[in-house]
């Protein structure tokens, strides 16, 4: 039996889950110090933001 969904497909095919766990985010902090920095514009920031938001994707 096929199950019929009203659902539009994720683009790329899969959801992922971008939440750390509370173990994830322990490691992430953990390897903070040894990451490159990247220095940002108040402009550069508030364009990064309005991605991670999903402001400007395309329809």
């Amino acid at each position: 039996m096929s199950q019929h969904s009203d659902r539009i497909a994720p683009h790329g095919g899969i959801l992922v889950n971008r939440i750390a766990t509370l173990d994830q985010r322990q490691e992430f902090f953990d390897q903070a110090d040894s990451l490159p920095r990247v220095e940002l514009s108040d402009r550069s920031i508030s364009d990064l933001q309005m991605i991670a938001i999903g402001a400007l994707s395309p329809l």
